[in-house]
Formats: C-alpha cells, sequence, structure tokens
C-alpha cells in the first residue's frame, strides 16, 4: 500500500473507515452553496464554455482537491458512489468528467483508485439529481446551465 496519512494510516481498512468522517465534515464545510457558488462559479463557466465550443471534442476531465470537486458537485446538483468508498467520496487523485455527446447531452462521471495496491483507474457515473426523467435520457447542456443559472454568483463570474 502507498504511504497514506504521512504512514500513520497502515490499511485500507483504515482509509475506508476515516473516510466516511472526512465526507461528512466536506458536506457541512464545503457543499454549502452560497459559499462554493461565490468561490467557484468561474469554474462552472470554464466547464460550460469549454462543453459549448464546437471546437474541442466534448470531454473534460478534472482532477482537483477535494473542496473543488465537493464545489462542482453542489453547484452541479450531482453525486456519486465510487465503490468501496461511501457516498461522494473525493479521494485523493479522483477527477470529475463530463463528455458532452453529438446531441447536446451531458453525461458526468467520477474516476478514482480504490487502495487497494491496484493502479487500475476505476469510473462510475455522476448522477445530475435534479434530473428526473423517466428513461435514460441524460440533460442537455443548455438543461444545465438552466440548472446552473440561478446557482452562480454573478459578482464572482
Amino acid at each position: 500500500m502507498p504511504q497514506t496519512a504521512w504512514g500513520e494510516i497502515t490499511s485500507a481498512a483504515q482509509i475506508y473507515d476515516y473516510i466516511e468522517t472526512h465526507i461528512y465534515y466536506r458536506g457541512i464545510n464545503d457543499r454549502v452553496l452560497p459559499l462554493v457558488s461565490r468561490s467557484h462559479s468561474m469554474m462552472t463557466d470554464a466547464i460550460t464554455n469549454f462543453l459549448s465550443n464546437s471546437s474541442v471534442t466534448g470531454t473534460l476531465v478534472l482532477v482537483g482537491h477535494d473542496a473543488d470537486l465537493d464545489a462542482l458537485a453542489e453547484l452541479f446538483g450531482m453525486s456519486w458512489h465510487t465503490t468501496p468508498f461511501p457516498k461522494n467520496a473525493t479521494t485523493p487523485g479522483s477527477a470529475l468528467r463530463f463528455d458532452l455527446d453529438t446531441n447536446n447531452n451531458v453525461a458526468a462521471s467520477v474516476q478514482y483508485q480504490d487502495y487497494n495496491g491496484s493502479s487500475d483507474v476505476l469510473t462510475v457515473p455522476a448522477t445530475f439529481n435534479w434530473w428526473k426523467t423517466s428513461n435514460e435520457v441524460l440533460p442537455t447542456l443548455e438543461d444545465i446551465n438552466g440548472w446552473l443559472k440561478p446557482r452562480l454568483d454573478q459578482t464572482c463570474r
């Protein structure tokens, strides 16, 4: 197992145990809409502008600190479950991926490692919790922009 927490955590089981408290802490400190709209509105603009630019492929992968991933999850109204971790874990090296298809639909996913000695990168879908549909249709970029508009701090864009 790679050195984690300055060598103080010595097993994957300890990581899984401590991560639950970490996720709780992040939820009450870093998934608060008024705070993240002020700190991350510019980042959401960069994401939606990238996806709407027809000269790019339509895939954007963001690797960031847990505060950034949590802020984006709050702003975009997303959740995920990176098994074996608890729901909404933002483990070291996690990445948030946005894919825009030819129909202007946006899929999101989280890429991560499970710390069981493998270097494999795992991927799970991220769900737009506000997007309720009776079938498997994804939200369009316009749907996402509509969701984001009242959530962003216009003075910080």
